[in-house]
């Protein structure tokens, strides 16, 4: 879609979904015009078409776009709205999507003192097939052993995946 756009093919976010929608690629269209979208500050819209990617159920596109929602949803301050849409991700089985949500989860959930819920998500990173992943929540589930609970909070700021550290 960023190509039509580039190409003055079309002259709206909106037009150029339709493009690619009539194309074929609705999938890929929604998550890239949501991108769009987010990246000019509509929220919104921005989550209106990310849940339109999300509805096509895509092996690929759905999971991805359902970890955007999620990541803007916690820059929101909608923590518990942002930990539902992660806990999706981690029960659709998507090997990087997976990973990448598990850690965010687990890093939320010890940012709120919730030790528990923070190490099963950094262990079901652990035990996933994306090894960058796998090696952050080792490394964030050592973290969360060895410090008391008073200082969770300060070490553990929301997320830390490895999309979140620019390894994606």
């Amino acid at each position: 879609m960023g190509l039509l756009l580039a190409r003055n093919a079309v002259t709206s976010v909106g037009e150029a979904y339709q493009a690619a929608a009539a194309e074929g690629d609705a999938e890929l269209a929604a998550a890239d015009q949501a991108g769009l979208y987010q990246q000019s500050g509509d929220v919104d819209a921005a989550r209106t078409a990310y849940e339109r990617a999300i509805a096509t159920g895509h092996p690929q596109y759905s999971p991805a776009a359902s970890f955007e929602v999620a990541v803007m949803l916690d820059r929101l301050g909608q923590e518990q709205e942002a930990r539902s849409v992660y806990r999706r991700i981690l029960a659709s089985g998507h090997p990087v999507k997976g990973g990448t949500a598990a850690i965010d989860l687990g890093n939320s959930l010890a940012a709120s003192g919730g030790c528990a819920g923070a190490e099963e998500g950094f262990q079901h990173a652990a035990n996933g097939a994306w090894q960058d992943a796998a090696d952050l929540a080792t490394e964030a589930r050592e973290r969360l052993r060895s410090m008391p609970r008073s200082d969770q909070a300060e070490h553990f700021p929301g997320q830390m995946s490895p999309r979140s550290r620019g390894i994606e």
